[in-house]
């Protein structure tokens, strides 16, 4: 069985976190849209759409933080396929480490959703959950869930980023095929632009994400054919191309903006943002002391992921509400998602820091029993 390089589970260990922080601003930042369609948070008179607060979601979403989903893609097929395991075996560790979490996080936020319904009277979430046909659950768990669709958010509503979960099991029981297209350089390469290409005109596939296949499939190559990636960028990829590829691609993207909440964020986005959380990974891991405490935290990303959405910002952002000022304004409402943020990514890092100091079986159940170093 292969060894994964002390480097690159450093750099992984480094850049977890982070990656989660990114995935909960972006969600964060968001949260205006659930409570504009449920008449919270925002007078009617003030609209999402207006420029500068519209770019600023953007950049943010777009900007800084699109490819912590891409990177940890990449992440999850290079361990799977350095370290081969019997196929039974991979399948049955991927369903205690991501469905049964997945299935445990559902029922918690279902029944929190309808807390908040009665306790805070938060109504938009639970009605549509109520509302919707049940075939679009089905259709978001086992088929194309780009046809199951309610603007604003995934549907079914609860999966919210365990869509990422969803996407990822599916890839591991397709893994032997996907294996068997990268294994042969020249079929690998090939199949990466197929993908790329796939990825690149929007086009999603039935079954998966265009996002989850190109990147689950970018990790197989990198290490069937025992490619380290983190030492092929830090040689060949130097900070100032990173910044010059992320100010470029912000750049196509304020040009390409027209005001509507999500602009058209072109695969040069997604791209640059990955390259450079790879980047500042290596950064984070060269200084000891900074590296420690992203190592610490490392061990909290997941329950971070799990814990931080739907209910919690819903919930967070429900009390910036009534901070707000009665004439809300750019600068306010950014600062009430800043603030949400920062809440948010305390607060759940903090009781899962609780749940693994004073309940560990239950943090373990919660997490899939998994340990966070690579």
């Amino acid at each position: 069985m292969a060894l994964i390089p002390e480097t690159d589970s450093r750099r992984i260990r480094a850049i977890r976190y982070i990656g989660i922080l990114g995935v909960v601003f972006c969600h964060a930042i968001q949260g205006p849209f659930f409570f504009l369609n449920g008449n919270f948070f925002l007078s009617s008179e003030y609209t999402l759409n207006d420029n500068f607060f519209g770019l600023v979601h953007s950049l943010i979403i777009y900007g800084f933080f699109y490819g912590a989903v891409p990177m940890f893609f990449i992440f999850s097929a290079y361990l799977q396929f350095l370290k081969p395991r019997d196929y039974r075996e991979t399948v049955s560790r991927r369903v205690r480490s991501l469905l049964i979490p997945m299935a445990l996080w559902t029922a918690i936020n279902v029944v929190m959703l309808f807390l908040l319904k009665y306790g805070a009277g938060i109504i938009f979430y639970p009605k549509l959950l109520s509302s919707t046909d049940w075939c679009l659950w089905l259709k978001a768990l086992f088929g194309d869930y780009s046809r199951a669709w309610v603007r604003g958010t995934h549907c079914p509503l609860i999966m919210y980023q365990f869509w990422f979960i969803r996407d990822l099991f599916i890839l591991t029981l397709f893994s032997p095929v996907i294996g068997f297209l990268m294994r042969e350089t020249k079929r690998g390469i090939v199949s990466l632009i197929v993908f790329g290409a796939i990825l690149d005109s929007g086009c999603r596939p039935v079954i998966v994400g265009g996002d989850s296949l190109f990147y689950f499939s970018v990790g197989a190559f990198f290490a069937l054919h025992k490619i380290d990636f983190f030492a092929v960028l830090d040689r060949y990829w130097h900070w100032v191309f990173t910044l010059a590829l992320s100010c470029t691609s912000v750049a196509l993207m304020y040009i390409r903006y027209d005001g509507n909440p999500d602009p058209d964020a072109p695969m040069l986005i997604q791209v640059s943002s990955t390259l450079f959380l790879m980047k500042l990974s290596g950064a984070i891991a060269a200084k000891e002391k900074v590296f420690k405490i992203a190592d610490a935290l490392d061990g909290q990303a997941f329950f971070l992921y799990c814990a931080h959405a739907p209910c919690a910002i819903l919930l967070f952002c429900y009390i910036a509400y009534w901070f707000l000022p009665d004439t809300v304004s750019n600068v306010s409402v950014a600062g009430s998602m800043l603030a949400i943020s920062v809440v948010d990514t305390v607060l759940c890092t903090l009781v899962g820091i609780a749940f693994k100091h004073f309940a560990p079986g239950v943090f373990a159940l919660l997490t899939g029993n998994r340990k966070q170093s690579a």
